[in-house]
């Protein structure tokens, strides 16, 4: 589960004809939750695919398929990068409570899976805010590391 393969790219003149394996790992945090030792050995020992490790630490599951995903795009690079996005999620939030929205249910209809809840209690809960300001943080990082990694 913890595990990602970005399409095929080049790299500083590095060709990875079957892409870059992603890794999830749990860089600042002493507390480890790592892939067992034979699968990243295995992952590192094969080369051609080279794999990246990025942090994914501050995700209660902690794979990085919570936060990454790879799609198809007609140009020469062939794909995009899709990140979540806490500020964008919360944009368009503030965008329907000034349409009027701000008293909307979010999770309408998926009663017993998770809470109902306003818009509008969402963009007040100051704890939410700042855990997804952390958590953005946390993927503008990692967007660092992909975009160096990644071309």
């Amino acid at each position: 589960g913890n595990l990602e393969v970005s399409p095929p790219v080049t790299v500083r003149g590095k060709q990875y004809p079957l892409g870059r394996i992603l890794i999830g790992n749990y860089i600042s945090r002493a507390e480890n939750r790592e892939m067992f030792k034979f699968v990243r050995d295995f992952l590192y020992a094969q080369k051609v695919q080279s794999p990246l490790e990025l942090d994914s630490d501050w995700l209660i599951v902690g794979h990085v398929d919570e936060f990454l995903t790879f799609v198809p795009a007609p140009d020469q690079k062939g794909f995009r990068l899709l990140l979540a996005s806490p500020t964008a999620c919360y944009k368009l939030l503030k965008q329907k409570d000034r349409e009027g929205y701000g008293h909307a249910l979010m999770f309408e209809g998926k009663l017993g899976i998770c809470n109902q809840v306003k818009i509008r209690s969402i963009l007040a809960d100051q704890d939410l805010k700042s855990s997804n300001e952390y958590f953005q943080k946390c993927i503008d990082w990692n967007r660092g590391i992909l975009k160096e990694e990644l071309g």
